[in-house]
């Protein structure tokens, strides 16, 4: 599993290791005003993500600190491409049809709490492939799609002076039907993942 540490000031992605990137939005909120001496505030730790579809990531942001206000709710919003890049070829003497299914499962969790567990399946095809051919494709297969979360039960798991550890454990599967054929196939994804503690404080 590879590991984000929070500490960096700079968002960027990566390959194996990579540093969280917290971003500080500590404005007060448009929305109502909870009394005449509360008000809402927000801040928000980013993270970016980038492997072969199914590595696992470990990253870590800071816990929520009582002395900034009181907690409402931790917002959970992933952002998440994956393409696919394949070779099929037809291996008989006769022209074939082909069908490609694409599975793909985004599995994010603190504490073993389930905060997003999202799937996808893709069918493409048929692939009218001639006898002895070689076919090769790219495919779009998820293009910053969004997935989000808002948790309101348990924040006294997100309160502390440490850390929260999440673990994001993406899976990219793909199948072939068809007859005599050969096949590979490689995945790429990208996750972007935003955590933002909602909070309210007494102004003085």
């Amino acid at each position: 599993m590879a590991v984000a540490a929070a500490s960096c000031s700079k968002e960027y992605s990566c390959e194996n290791n990579c540093r969280l990137n917290p971003v500080v939005n500590d404005t007060t909120h448009t929305g109502p005003i909870i009394s005449s001496d509360f008000h809402y505030f927000s801040i928000s730790y980013q993270v970016a993500l980038a492997g072969t579809g199914n590595n696992a990531w470990g990253y870590s942001i800071p816990a929520f600190d009582t002395l900034s206000g009181i907690l409402d709710s931790v917002e959970i919003n992933m952002f998440t491409t994956v393409t696919y890049h394949f070779s099929l070829a037809n291996n008989s003497n006769d022209v074939h049809s082909y069908f490609v299914n694409v599975s793909r499962r985004d599995s994010l969790s603190f504490d073993s709490i389930a905060v997003i567990n999202k799937d996808y399946a893709f069918y493409y095809g048929p692939y009218n492939i001639q006898a002895q051919t070689n076919y090769r494709d790219s495919l779009s297969i998820i293009n910053n799609i969004e997935s989000t979360a808002m948790l309101t039960a348990q924040l006294n798991k997100f309160i502390g002076t440490t850390e929260i550890a999440f673990d994001f454990t993406p899976a990219s599967i793909s199948k072939v039907s068809g007859d005599n054929y050969s096949f590979n196939g490689s995945f790429r994804d990208s996750s972007y993942i935003v955590s933002t503690y909602h909070y309210k404080k007494k102004l003085k």
